[in-house]
């Protein structure tokens, strides 16, 4: 487990951040900032959740944690949005003996997360 910086945007620079706070503890971690310069967190804690995190105001506060998905497999996670600027995650997960890539996406800018989705795709 390591301590991950999270991030605060600087208004006068943006998209420029800058570290001011480091209580995010987990691995596999992915930041990502949205067409709207929300900036996103998501990482593995120690249970091997994927949990995301988001600030609404350019890093001056966080939200708490949300678990987006539990008993996943140990990997790196990735954020990503699609054209309508809603948040995707995405991460390894065993399917019934299987490890392939998963992933959830949010309607509603990473507060609740949609059913998980299997690509298809192994690892």
């Amino acid at each position: 487990m390591a301590n991950y910086n999270i991030l605060k945007a600087a208004p006068e620079d943006l998209p420029t951040f800058t570290s001011v706070k480091n209580d995010v503890e987990g691995t596999g971690v992915d930041v990502k900032i949205s067409l709207t310069n929300r900036p996103y967190v998501s990482y593995l804690d120690g249970s091997n959740n994927v949990k995301i995190l988001y600030s609404g105001d350019m890093g001056a506060t966080w939200s708490t944690p949300v678990i987006v998905e539990a008993d996943v497999e140990d990997c790196q996670t990735a954020i990503a949005f699609d054209v309508l600027n809603r948040p995707y995650i995405f991460f390894a997960k065993d399917f019934s003996g299987t490890v392939r890539i998963a992933y959830r996406m949010s309607l509603d800018a990473g507060a609740t997360w949609e059913t998980l989705q299997d690509t298809g795709v192994e690892i």
